[in-house]
């Protein structure tokens, strides 16, 4: 078993396949207003319901092994362009 694995295993322990924006911040560790940039950014990929971020607890384990998910799981904008999700 990789780091990946057992990362992404303990993390669906606790928060199960998905989390949101408040459990991602205790999970990384930062300030709200951080994380929120970051899912903003798709620096973690993720889907917004309503007024709610949805995060994927194995993408989420992805960033944490390798510092940023793989290429195909982050939704690449142009710069200046807004996102549509």
């Amino acid at each position: 078993m990789n780091k990946s694995t057992l990362t992404a295993e303990r993390l669906m322990d606790k928060y199960g396949f998905a989390m949101t924006a408040d459990q991602l911040t205790e999970v990384l560790g930062l300030a709200k207003d951080t994380v929120l940039r970051m899912l903003q950014r798709q620096d973690i990929k993720a889907r917004k319901a309503g007024s709610r971020w949805i995060i994927s607890t194995e993408i989420v384990a992805e960033y944490l092994t390798l510092g940023e998910p793989k290429e195909e799981l982050r939704l690449i904008r142009p710069k200046g362009k807004k996102l549509i999700v």
